[in-house]
């Protein structure tokens, strides 16, 4: 998969993200101190050769530098616009409706329609691939506690894509589509709520949460900072440990990667999906350790409700945060 951003969708702004474009400057960054200031160092790579280029990498990989839009050469991730540092109005516009009303604990099979400021449907063709897929649509309930990624498949109708999910809180959902359209080549979250004829409860869970256990698997957060702050760069790693406090070490590849990260803020509009640093899977049969750095930088404050998904057996399983951000 390549790599993501953060988005703060109020006129979205994603700043965040992941995987072998920091790759490259992990490793080259080994021999340093310890202590040394990613963020630091990815600012000073931002200022070199910038003044030039009208486009870089999100992840600021070396040599990403352009003066049109395109792709990392490293990463593949969407380059963006030199002093741009949030995204731009959606140019996708996104509607969900269901066969049935939403009911807890009930499959709801579900209508996703896509359209362009012009009113035409959104075709695959209109797409570009993104960690396996074209749609990523990022799905919560307001308490932001049930979290469902989901990737709608074409129907018949042009602009029409077909998915289902089975809701486990009242209330309506909110559906984040990820999208890379091929005009553009940079990515974009488009909002879609999901209608419910319950009522839905709101955030009860606040209090600071590192850890989560899931089926025996215990999943740690930790960051190379006391404090997440907006704006600011910090450095994660998700460790999950066996029952007997060994490294985890046979995540299944999900979507090429170890896992996903996706956070959700507070005011029910910004959003952050995060793919992990190192090495990715190249085949299925490829198992990977439970100890994967990522990166993110903030750019809303208060809570944020972080999932991580892996793969177990052929089955996505869910590890559930809860972060607080400052600030700046």
């Amino acid at each position: 998969m390549k790599k993501t951003l953060f988005l703060s969708v109020s006129l979205l702004a994603i700043a965040l993200a992941f995987t072998a474009c920091n790759r490259s400057e992990h490793e080259h960054s080994a021999g340093e101190a310890p202590g040394h200031d990613h963020a630091t160092a990815e600012k000073t790579g931002h200022e070199h050769g910038a003044a030039a280029a009208k486009y870089i990498c999100p992840m600021k990989c070396e040599g990403s530098e352009s003066d049109k839009p395109g792709k990392c050469p490293k990463c593949g991730m969407a380059l963006k616009a030199v002093g741009h540092g949030h995204a731009t109005e959606p140019t996708i516009k996104a509607v969900i409706k269901t066969q049935s009303p939403l009911q807890v604990g009930q499959k709801a099979d579900a209508i996703l329609r896509l359209t362009k400021k012009d009113g035409s449907p959104v075709l695959m063709s209109d797409l570009e691939e993104a960690h396996t897929k074209k749609i990523h649509l990022l799905i919560n309930d307001q308490s932001l506690t049930d979290y469902h990624h989901e990737h709608p498949v074409p129907t018949a109708t042009p602009g029409e894509y077909a998915f289902s999910f089975t809701p486990l809180k009242p209330g309506s959902y909110r559906a984040w589509a990820d999208l890379l359209p091929a005009a553009s080549q940079e990515q974009e979250y488009t909002i879609a709520d999901i209608a419910a004829p319950t009522q839905g409860g709101s955030i009860s869970e606040r209090a600071v949460k590192m850890q989560d256990e899931v089926e025996g698997l215990k999943y740690e957060i930790v960051f190379n900072k006391a404090k997440l702050k907006v704006g600011a760069a910090a450095q994660g790693k998700l460790r999950i440990t066996s029952p007997d406090g060994k490294i985890f070490t046979q995540l299944e590849p999900i979507m090429a990667t170890y896992a996903h990260l996706v956070g959700f803020g507070e005011d029910y509009k910004s959003i952050v999906h995060i793919h992990p640093m190192g090495a990715e899977p190249k085949a299925d049969s490829d198992r990977g350790a439970g100890s994967l750095e990522f990166h993110i930088e903030p750019e809303q404050p208060g809570l944020m409700r972080l999932y991580a998904q892996v793969q177990i057996g052929g089955v996505s399983k869910f590890a559930r945060f809860t972060l607080d951000v400052a600030k700046e």
